[in-house]
């Protein structure tokens, strides 16, 4: 990004010149973390709206070795129900650890819907599900 230079003429002969970033498009971020069965997950999403562009991934740790698996994908809505397409989802394992992490992955999206990130952790009892908070492109 370019800087935007002005100067500033002082009293007498002494001049200030600064150098002013502009302002970036307006953006978003939400993490949010969840655990259970003796791991933790976490589902992370930056967005930009003025690019209709958003940024998600996800990670696993567990406090033992195990077969893991995780994914992550995005769900909108632009209308009624919340829905998902199969092409976004990002997965790792299953694969026997203790941590595993997916993404991230850059996704296009429309003017106007609503979006937010799941993730879900399974492992052989049982499955941890996380979600983000809603934003809007």
């Amino acid at each position: 990004m370019k800087p935007l230079r002005t100067t500033l003429a002082l009293a007498g002969s002494a001049a200030v010149t600064l150098a002013l970033l502009a302002t970036p498009a307006w953006a978003g971020t939400s993490r949010v973390s969840k655990s259970g069965h003796g791991c933790k997950v976490t589902a992370s999403v930056n967005w930009n709206s003025s690019a209709n562009r958003y940024t998600y991934s996800g990670k696993a740790g567990c406090s033992s070795r195990r077969s893991m698996k995780l994914w992550c994908f995005p769900v909108h809505r632009h209308s009624f129900s919340w829905h998902s397409h199969t092409g976004d989802i990002i997965q790792n394992g299953p694969r026997t650890t203790t941590s595993l992490g997916v993404g991230p992955a850059t996704k296009r999206g429309t003017n106007g819907d609503r979006y937010k990130i799941n993730c879900k952790l399974e492992v052989p009892r049982g499955r941890v599900v996380v979600e983000t908070g809603q934003f809007n492109l």
